[in-house]
């Protein structure tokens, strides 16, 4: 059971020390219980149960108003820190990266770092590809934005369809690749759920596009991470095979094309 062994870095907590746990995952909720530190429980609703149990017993816990997001001593309000100057989460479009930031929060919270010094982190993180390459990195091309994300699991992938349809695009469109270490269930999960959040997973003429990174392929691109190669079928039944037909930057000063099987 991954919660299990995940719950054994709670489990170890110093006795003066903090755990910041999801309120809102009823697993990682009941990993309190096990704490020997302190607990900050965070979530988006701030009413929900386990938010207001907690705050009951005059406890620390953030949640998010709308507007801010907000830590909370009891009853007693210590922090609010405005999202529209957290640029993570897009002025608050997108939950998974509010709940992020207020997981952050709870980590500094926790550590004694004062409301300036945290605002002063949020304001100025952004999630790029230098920073924390593949977490939901955005590059602009040709008018279109490109995401490059890692998300592998079903709960991700929720994430990121939800990120997705916040973001309220004309067409969404998508390429996937899977980890080899999951369950058959798992991927199957995964396919589900971006079939019903994007427009096509394949280009009209049959060809498919790989992003992938750039540090994969025998090419160079100045400052960019990662590429989009576009795959197309060369030949006709039996011998016909996929075949790289170009490469295409998605974060760079340049574009790079080349033939290549």
């Amino acid at each position: 059971d991954l919660a299990i062994l995940k719950r054994v870095i709670v489990q170890n907590v110093d006795p003066t020390g903090a755990a910041v746990l999801n309120a809102a995952d009823p697993m990682v909720a009941k990993m309190g219980d096990k704490c020997p530190g302190r607990v900050i429980f965070f979530a988006q609703n701030q009413h929900h149960p386990v938010i207001t149990a907690h705050r009951a017993k005059n406890k620390k816990v953030i949640f998010f108003d709308g507007t801010y997001i907000v830590a909370s001593k009891g009853s007693r309000v210590m922090y609010r820190f405005p999202v529209s100057e957290i640029p993570l989460t897009q002025n608050g479009v997108l939950g998974f990266q509010i709940e992020n930031a207020m997981a952050a929060i709870g980590a500094a919270w926790a550590l004694g770092l004062d409301a300036e010094k945290i605002a002063r982190g949020l304001s100025s993180f952004e999630s790029t590809a230098n920073s924390v390459p593949g977490r939901f990195n955005q590059f602009k091309h040709k008018g279109a934005t490109v995401i490059a994300d890692y998300g592998h699991n079903p709960d991700a992938m929720r994430a990121l369809t939800s990120a997705i349809e916040a973001m309220k695009p004309k067409k969404s469109h998508v390429v996937i690749s899977g980890a080899g270490d999951r369950r058959d269930e798992d991927i199957r999960d995964l396919t589900r759920i971006l079939g019903n959040s994007f427009d096509n997973g394949r280009e009209p003429d049959g060809g498919y596009v790989l992003v992938t990174p750039v540090e994969k392929l025998d090419i160079h691109v100045e400052d960019a991470p990662f590429v989009a190669v576009e795959m197309k079928a060369e030949g006709n039944g039996p011998d016909s095979q996929w075949a790289q037909h170009a490469c295409l930057s998605v974060a760079g000063k340049r574009s790079l094309r080349r033939n290549r099987k």
